[in-house]
């Protein structure tokens, strides 16, 4: 009678093992990258980020902590304003506002002979973030590189 329990035991784990396997998520960039009107101290940053993911399950992300980079110049540290679901079997454009301090950013940009001649920017993203499936929680970390038009920072 043990044996067939620790036979059922084993042979539940390993079917419910293989139907969770993980394929990594894919990021395929980032579009309509804005800069919107400053609240107080803050200034939001939205963007969308293109991400694939190739598993059968939902990705929540529920914490997310990060710097930001326009042509290598740090424009200040960030974190996810809501958690984001990313879709099973999808790829994806995921709406993301980020917060950061206005007088870093204004720094940052008054700084950038790239933006006052309206040419392509380097935005850099990295950082941590927690992501969540199936009860068990993963730190990931990320570095994200994009070039950008600086008319798009004017929005």
């Amino acid at each position: 009678m043990k044996k067939i329990s620790i036979i059922i035991i084993l042979s539940i784990s390993v079917i419910l093992s293989s139907c969770i396997s993980y394929k990594d998520v894919e990021y395929k960039g980032i579009e309509n990258f804005a800069i919107g009107n400053p609240l107080k101290e803050k200034m939001p940053i939205h963007l969308d980020i293109i991400i694939n993911n190739p598993n059968n399950y939902n990705i929540k992300i529920k914490k997310a902590e990060f710097e930001i980079y326009i042509n290598a110049t740090k424009m200040g540290k960030s974190t996810l304003d809501r958690p984001i679901t990313i879709e099973k079997n999808k790829t994806k454009s995921y709406p993301i506002t980020i917060i950061t301090s206005s007088k870093e950013i204004g720094k940052s940009l008054l700084s950038s002979f790239s933006l006052l001649m309206g040419k392509k920017m380097k935005l850099k993203i990295k950082g941590n973030l927690i992501a969540k499936a199936f009860g068990i929680r993963k730190k990931i970390k990320f570095n994200l590189d994009e070039s950008i038009n600086a008319s798009q920072l004017l929005r």
